[in-house]
């Protein structure tokens, strides 16, 4: 039923509060933003340190290493005749004061083991002959970053071991040695990887020429990238994979100031961000609000903007200067404008009106709307039913009327569109009968 009512401001409430929606979700996704490229920043940063902090704690460790072989060799080298006991003694000592080397043996040019740092236990056995491509120069006679032979390595060990060894020459005629000594880098990069400073990742260690000595992570390629970076002019190189806005993989490729060994960290950043996610659960709770509360605001608009429709439409109606009557299937009345109950006060909704032919003759509801649905529309006047008239109205006046029967409202209802002639008089008549 169309009322008459003050417009309120709703519109202008609903706009307010979506604009207002609207700031507080861009304001936090600018926020969101910058965070996350903070905490890309941040991560590129504690990577590119990490390395270097790896790399710079397995060169000083790998000089340390060197220091103690090369002071083996000296003792073997300075004397004609070595005390082999006393050097093997040697040995013994500095594999068990050491946390990082696993084994040093003596090997002769026949490949025998002549001494073992493990009370020479291999003393006598041979092993395979080192090939030069299974390491890298680092000094004069000195290889590094070789495979172990499988009789060297024990079951206990913790993680792969690489091998360092020493050539001594001597006089012609004279015998041949090799140093060969086992150190674990793994337990070397672990140390520093449970450190409080370091970051969650995956890591590697690559040759100089691409070998992959220790590969913790799922990616094939640092080879090729080693070598890249070995015939620059850089130490480091920062790498990362995108797949959309951000990246999947951020890795650091440092190189060892001093041998000829890569320290490659990996990190996997959808997992890094999962734990921003956990530490800024509030940040991404209050976007998801604004977001609702953004829909909501839009939603409300739409339907105030209808609404208000509805009301401009009512009131014009309302203020229209002709009389405007709206009849239910039943004839009763619905809705009355300003006009018509200024011309008749005594209307009201919920009266029930009697249709009249041209000459005053009553007639059935259901003759004019079989009127009405054959021709559209029906001329004739319009008083008061007898079932609703009051004993203080008994002036016999008809309205003269021109009815219209527009199609059924949503509800499956008839409406009936009155347009009453304003030569009648203000006043109806009860009805006949």
């Amino acid at each position: 039923m169309l009322q008459h009512a003050t417009w309120p401001p709703r519109r202008a409430q609903v706009k307010h509060c979506k604009l207002l929606s609207i700031s507080v979700l861009i304001t936090l996704s600018l926020t969101i933003m910058v965070s996350l490229s903070q905490r890309l920043h941040n991560q590129q940063l504690q990577l590119t340190q990490a390395s270097q902090m790896v790399a710079h704690g397995l060169t000083r460790t790998l000089e340390n290493t060197e220091t103690i072989l090369l002071s083996l060799a000296e003792a073997l080298d300075s004397s004609a005749i070595p005390d082999l006991e006393r050097l093997q003694q040697r040995m013994y000592h500095a594999v068990r004061f050491s946390n990082q080397i696993a084994r040093i043996v003596l090997i002769n040019e026949q490949h025998n083991i002549i001494l073992d740092s493990e009370h020479n236990r291999l003393a006598g056995k041979s092993i395979p002959a080192i090939e030069p491509e299974d390491s890298v120069p680092h000094n004069a006679g000195m290889q590094i970053g070789g495979k172990l032979p499988s009789l060297l390595v024990e079951p206990r060990s913790s993680g792969p071991l690489i091998s360092m060894h020493l050539h001594i020459p001597a006089p012609q005629g004279e015998q041949h040695y090799t140093l060969l000594l086992a150190f674990n880098a793994q337990s070397i990069i672990e140390l520093y990887e449970s450190s409080p400073t370091s970051m969650a990742g995956r890591y590697a260690l690559i040759r100089s020429d691409g070998a992959v000595l220790i590969n913790r992570t799922a990616e094939t390629q640092w080879p090729t990238q080693v070598q890249q970076l070995y015939s620059s002019e850089n130490d480091s190189l920062l790498l990362r994979q995108w797949s959309g806005p951000v990246p999947t993989q951020l890795s650091h490729i440092q190189l060892s100031d001093r041998y000829p060994l890569a320290v490659v960290r990996n990190l996997d950043y959808p997992c890094s961000l999962s734990g921003w996610i956990q530490q800024n659960r509030w940040l991404v709770g209050l976007l998801l609000l604004s977001l609702v509360m953004a829909v909501i605001a839009s939603l409300r608009q739409r339907n105030a903007t209808t609404d208000n429709s509805d009301q401009v439409l009512a009131d014009s109606i309302y203020q229209w200067p002709q009389p405007l009557l709206l009849l239910d299937s039943e004839l009763a009345i619905q809705y009355s404008n300003a006009m018509t109950q200024q011309h008749w006060p005594q209307l009201c909704p919920g009266q029930k009106l009697q249709p009249c032919n041209n000459q005053g003759e009553p007639i059935l509801a259901q003759q004019l709307l079989t009127s009405l649905a054959s021709d559209g529309q029906w001329l004739g006047a319009l008083q008061l039913a007898s079932d609703t008239h009051s004993p203080t109205q008994n002036t016999a006046t008809q309205i003269s009327s021109l009815i219209y029967s527009p199609k059924d409202d949503s509800n499956g209802r008839q409406h009936l569109i009155v347009l009453p002639a304003l030569e009648s008089s203000p006043a109806l008549a009860p009805g006949y009968g």
